[in-house]
């Protein structure tokens, strides 16, 4: 009998590994589950193998070895956590880098700001912002006249420097789009959204929740479309804010030709950030064009929201830092 389950786990964790490579629409509630919870499903196997290892040697190396190929492809927080050990994260800002801090504020909450000065941030991108007049004030705090804000019900962009909003943006809630003259950089567009919210579910037997994932993962690409539709997808650019969809979802094949994931590519420590005390997913990212390189990415433990600050340091290709 033990041969029969660990050929069923053999099989099972093939097509669960072409499932996340392909992320098919039909299977988005198996997708949205993060990949590192479907390896947890080899722990019931341990004692059973231990117990037979003299009889099932042979099927136990297809099985071991199918997840360990599903966790190198899909599950990126070992590697993340190892490169924080190795290269630990280093919160005192260079003048020479754009330091770009991402949050959603938990229902617009004040205390989100005295958590983002800390950091000394460069471009602030904000999701389910505070009251527009409290985002002003905030900006003035921190970079004085010189500063700029966006302010769209709930994203917001605050900038080191002048900031012209995108025309034509007023009525799409869910992203603001702004561009931004850094006197070092040039000129660099941007944009902060927040994306439909789902709500996971684990009832697979139930017709209704592969329904409602399959609706939601096309009403997320839908407004994916919309962002990149009224972008000229710019030579510098950045795309960061709550996706509400995790590392490696297909609504990401709309920006990942041009841009990239600024955590995939320097990420340090644990990446996910939501739920901030028990982070199981990385739903908040920033992107960047390939005009820019990432120095360090990381994520910061808030007080008061339930999600995580992300925090990426950057700068133009070809400088040498």
């Amino acid at each position: 009998m033990t041969k029969y389950v660990l050929a069923i786990y053999t099989a099972f964790t093939i097509a669960l590994t072409l499932i996340y490579s392909l992320r098919p629409d039909a299977f988005a509630a198996i997708t949205i589950v993060p990949a590192w919870m479907w390896a947890l499903l080899l722990l019931p196997l341990i004692p059973v193998m231990h117990r037979n290892r003299k009889k099932c040697i042979k099927y136990m190396i297809p099985c071991v070895g199918a997840w360990l190929l599903f966790v190198v492809i899909h599950v990126e927080e070992p590697v993340s956590i190892l490169h924080g050990i190795l290269s630990p994260v280093n919160r005192d800002k260079s003048t020479e880098v754009i330091r770009v801090v991402s949050f959603n504020c938990g229902g617009g909450q004040h205390g989100a700001f005295e958590e983002i000065r800390k950091l000394s941030p460069d471009i602030i991108c904000l999701q389910e912002s505070p009251p527009k007049e409290d985002v002003a004030k905030f900006a003035s705090e921190i970079f004085g006249k010189n500063c700029a804000c966006i302010w769209n019900y709930d994203t917001s962009i605050i900038a080191k420097s002048n900031l012209t909003e995108i025309a034509g943006k007023a009525s799409l809630s869910f992203f603001s789009d702004a561009q931004v003259y850094f006197p070092e950089f040039g000129k660099l567009r941007i944009v902060s959204l927040r994306l439909k919210t789902g709500t996971p579910r684990t009832d697979f037997w139930n017709p209704d929740c592969w329904r409602t994932q399959i609706k939601h993962r096309k009403e997320q690409l839908r407004q994916m479309s919309m962002i990149i539709s009224t972008e000229s997808l710019s030579e510098s650019l950045i795309i960061a804010g709550d996706f509400n969809a995790p590392q490696g979802d297909r609504i990401f094949s709309h920006i990942s030709g041009y841009l990239y994931d600024t955590f995939k590519e320097q990420g340090r420590g644990v990446g996910n950030t939501i739920l901030n005390d028990i982070p199981v997913l990385r739903i908040d990212q920033i992107w960047v064009s390939r005009n820019f390189r990432t120095l360090q990415s990381f994520t910061v433990k808030s007080d008061i929201s339930d999600h995580r600050m992300v925090v990426s340091d950057i700068v133009p290709t070809g400088t040498s830092k």
